[in-house]
């Protein structure tokens, strides 16, 4: 039985890249999928093999990700979008990836190297425009040049990024395209006219219409997320993580007890703590802690106290049935029946699935129904549904009388959180604490609706959803689904040779 981890549905991340793909139609636009840091924390070479066959290429920060693609079997263009270095440019070579380049001296080693091989090499040029990172600034445009000169070179893409299109005035991102177009003018006029130009984003790939050049980019949102909440949330996208992991150990502690590092969370009453084992280790945020939650059995838990490297504690005073081994949901939504289906039965079923080989739903220690749920997914196109109510949707719900107090429902504790006793707290955390955690107003919603979002997880650790998935660490096993089924498990951790 796992103790935790992350199931990974590779039908939603390949339908968000066909939303992607069906809007880039209008202009005749070919699609990357950009799958740096192991896609995001997604697997980077099980994202690639799930969009092989409808994505023009892929997109990666550094040359060991592309050599990782190619040594699975990945053979769609790869570009390193960060810059090269003298020590890489043999991997480029070798396992035929594509450099973007925007240093002269990094063009000039490349050339060389490639000519001592008798060979030409492809690259992308990249240019600053706006976002003060890397590329060529516009008043280095001769140098441009004289890389068009170099025999062994062959200028193949253009290439900027923008920096705010994820924001809702888009003065910054048209200055951005002018420029982009001067770079793109200037070279024309020296008779130089790349293959590839592309600067959209995900929020360039959402936002803009009818400007998306040859290629766009598509990063976060291939994984169901959005860049920001000032870009149209309406695009359709399914989030393809949910993470979850399994009760350890549970008590029940007087008043007056103090709970993690610094007793910065003191009962005030009984109270029955159980302990999730999953900690900052694990990638899930330290500063969660006193702020963050879990679904158990329906129901959300408040963390209580300071989450530690491998473990976190929760208040479960209020869920019924929880015992050791109990599933809790990290990220994701609940379901019903997988909560109520009992886990010695799960238990009991895993051990004939491996033996077997067969019914792997159970390999992830989840039911059947929650193994269907992609497919129910594929076959939904209401986008409540596909995405998961949101908290403030379930809140009003609730306001309006819609759904019965009889439903399951999740009430914050009577226990404090000392906000000067934990130095990662902001000056806000003390009302986010009381809002979500010691209301009694109840939040009542049908099992299989109440979720917590990524989203929800970033902001209350004051980051974002890119952070957060890409955090998640190597010791956490991922369970991929194709087509509904259980496709395979991956833990990084068992595979490592030294």
């Amino acid at each position: 039985m796992e103790r935790t981890y992350v199931k990974i549905d590779l039908d939603a991340i390949r339908s968000n890249v066909l939303l992607a793909r069906e809007k880039m139609k209008k202009t005749n636009t070919r699609v990357m999928a950009i799958i740096k840091a192991d896609a995001y924390g997604h697997g980077a070479v099980e994202v690639a093999r799930a969009l092989e066959d409808i994505v023009f290429g892929f997109g990666v920060a550094i040359p060991e990700e592309g050599v990782q693609l190619r040594r699975n079997g990945i053979k769609n263009p790869i570009l390193i979008l960060g810059n090269l270095t003298p020590d890489k440019i043999g991997d480029v070579l070798e396992f035929g990836l594509t450099p973007s380049v925007s240093r002269l001296s990094a063009a000039k080693a490349l050339s060389d190297a490639a000519a001592k091989r008798n060979a030409v090499v492809g690259i992308h040029i990249g240019v600053d425009t706006g976002m003060g990172r890397i590329g060529f600034l516009d008043g280095e445009k001769e140098k441009i040049l004289e890389i068009a000169a170099m025999k062994n070179l062959v200028i193949e893409g253009l290439c900027t990024h923008y920096a705010r299109a994820d924001e809702r005035d888009k003065t910054a991102s048209d200055v951005q395209k002018k420029c982009f177009d001067g770079f793109d003018k200037f070279l024309k006029s020296h008779g130089i006219e790349p293959r590839f130009k592309h600067i959209s984003n995900s929020a360039g790939i959402i936002e803009f219409d009818g400007i998306h050049y040859d290629v766009a980019r598509a990063g976060i949102m291939i994984y169901g997320l959005y860049p920001s909440k000032e870009v149209a949330q309406d695009f359709g996208l399914i989030p393809a993580m949910s993470w979850y992991a399994r009760i350890s150990h549970i008590k029940t502690l007087p008043a007056g007890r103090g709970v993690s590092y610094g007793a910065a969370y003191v009962t005030k009453k009984p109270t029955r703590i159980a302990t999730i084992p999953v900690g900052y280790a694990d990638g899930y945020p330290r500063a969660l802690s006193g702020k963050g939650r879990v679904i158990i059995n329906g129901r959300f838990a408040p963390i209580a106290g300071r989450v530690c490297m491998d473990q976190f504690m929760v208040d479960v005073t209020d869920v019924p049935n929880v015992d050791v081994g109990t599933p809790a949901v990290l990220v994701g939504r609940a379901d019903a029946e997988f909560f109520n289906a009992g886990i010695s039965n799960a238990e009991s079923a895993t051990s004939a699935a491996l033996s077997k080989d067969s019914n792997a739903d159970f390999l992830a220690g989840i039911s059947n129904s929650e193994g269907a749920t992609p497919t129910a997914l594929s076959e939904r196109s209401d986008a409540n549904f596909l995405a998961g109510i949101s908290n403030a949707e379930s809140k009003t719900a609730v306001e309006s009388g819609n759904l019965s107090d009889e439903k399951q429902c999740a009430r914050g504790n009577e226990n404090t959180y000392s906000e000067s006793a934990n130095p990662l707290t902001t000056s806000n955390s003390k009302a986010a604490f009381a809002s979500e955690h010691i209301s009694n107003e109840k939040k009542c919603v049908p099992e299989n609706e109440i979720a917590i979002s990524v989203e929800e997880l970033a902001d209350a650790a004051s980051s974002f959803n890119y952070e957060f998935v890409c955090g998640i660490g190597m010791r956490v096993p991922k369970y991929y689904y194709k087509n509904g089924k259980f496709l395979k498990r991956i833990n990084y951790i068992e595979s490592i040779v030294f």
